[in-house]
């Protein structure tokens, strides 16, 4: 792609099997020509495995011009799980490298996550915490 034009959505897939929403990728700057794909498919495997269900996913990339940069490639996400943003950046030397640092950056979000709505009893720790407790985890 030419310049700094935005492309938005592009390739976008409907809710995957396992109920991934639709993944808007931005593209900002010249970049490989397969890294929107890239980025959704490393997305979607990260969002997947959330422990609630994913309403929204948006991610952005963007590849700087000045080749005296060495992390230049930036890649952003965005994810609101059942209303709690995870949200991660992180910059490289290469887009699929700076992917692949995003995929890992939020696997790290959602389990912190899920490790914070356990403890605040946001959700339950096993199976007998629903029948003794009415539906809520207490914190001992």
């Amino acid at each position: 792609m030419a310049g700094n034009a935005s492309r938005r959505g592009e390739g976008a897939e409907g809710p995957s099997e396992r109920g991934v929403p639709e993944i808007e990728v931005e593209v900002r700057g010249e970049m490989p020509p397969d890294s929107a794909e890239y980025a959704r498919t490393m997305v979607r495997a990260v969002a997947r495995h959330a422990h609630e269900p994913v309403r929204s996913v948006r991610v952005r990339l963007t590849q700087g011009r000045d080749p005296e940069v060495r992390r230049s490639a930036v890649a952003r996400a965005s994810l609101d799980v059942s209303g709690r943003p995870a949200h991660a950046r992180v910059a490289a030397e290469t887009m699929h490298e700076a992917i692949d640092l995003l995929r890992g950056r939020l696997d790290y979000r959602l389990a912190r996550l899920e490790h914070w709505a356990r403890w605040s009893g946001g959700l339950p720790v096993g199976p007998s915490d629903w029948s003794r407790r009415g539906g809520a985890a207490s914190r001992h």
